[in-house]
């Protein structure tokens, strides 16, 4: 089974997926498929990811149990999925290895054994492993593609920095690369000191390709109007402090 936020979720040989309150054991919802569910479910990003025996490969709300999509393999779907950087890794009895995108089901790439492909996939570092009923051990590398952030009116000699899921990284020309497998990732950006960056954060998905994310910088004028208003304030108090002290140092001349 696989667990989250207090909910068990698991399949059953009478075809069904149960989602299960993890203190009561209280069914919260079930959805019947077309064969014997062995997978076990993944849970990723609010969805849940599990094979049947029919041969889909299903991903349902995990909060309301509607499908959002399923595809088809060509036999049974034993293999317990895998869910990595946005992308969903399952075997299936047609002897393929799979990898679907996780948001629509969409294929990125397949792999053929000479037969059932049972094992639960073990993603790591862009590779995954998984076993095959023709008596192999595979491991298959997932491709790298780079992603561009490349920056517009950037200052020169200015320093900005991407942070890119969790790898962050500085420079002063206007392009900063990383390479990563397909997948969606998170990204925030750091402009340079008084300016504004555009946009600062948001998402980027490769797909068996290069990505770019263009950022446009701003100068920051209401840092600059409020920089502009506390030196003519800091003048302006200087002033007033030099008059007061002329107007002392009359006052104490016409004593004598």
């Amino acid at each position: 089974p696989a667990v989250f936020d207090g909910v068990v979720y698991i399949g059953s040989y009478d075809n069904r997926v149960y989602a299960l309150n993890a203190f009561t054991g209280n069914q919260i919802w079930n959805y019947t498929t077309g064969g014997q569910i062995s997978s076990s479910p993944a849970f990723a990003e609010g969805t849940v990811f599990v094979g049947s025996g029919d041969g889909f490969i299903y991903a349902f709300n995990a909060s309301t149990s509607e499908v959002l999509w399923k595809v088809s393999t060509k036999g049974e779907v034993a293999s317990s999925p895998a869910v990595v950087g946005g992308i969903v890794f399952v075997g299936s009895h047609d002897g393929n290895l799979y990898a679907l995108d996780a948001r629509n089901g969409g294929k990125i790439w397949s792999y053929q054994t000479r037969d059932w492909v049972v094992s639960s996939p073990a993603v790591s570092k862009g590779i995954v492993y998984f076993g095959s009923y023709d008596h192999y051990v595979y491991a298959v590398g997932t491709p790298k593609f780079t992603i561009s952030f490349k920056a517009t009116n950037l200052p020169a000699g200015a320093s900005w920095s991407v942070t890119l899921g969790n790898n962050t990284k500085t420079g002063t020309d206007d392009e900063i690369t990383f390479d990563k497998i397909n997948g969606i990732f998170s990204f925030e950006i750091s402009a340079p000191d008084g300016y504004t960056a555009s946009p600062p954060k948001g998402t980027i998905s490769i797909n068996n390709g290069n990505a770019i994310q263009r950022v446009t910088f701003t100068k920051n004028e209401k840092q600059n109007e409020i920089i502009l208003v506390i030196a003519i304030a800091i003048v302006l108090a200087a002033l007033a402090i030099a008059s007061l002290l002329v107007i002392k140092k009359r006052a104490d001349s016409s004593k004598f």
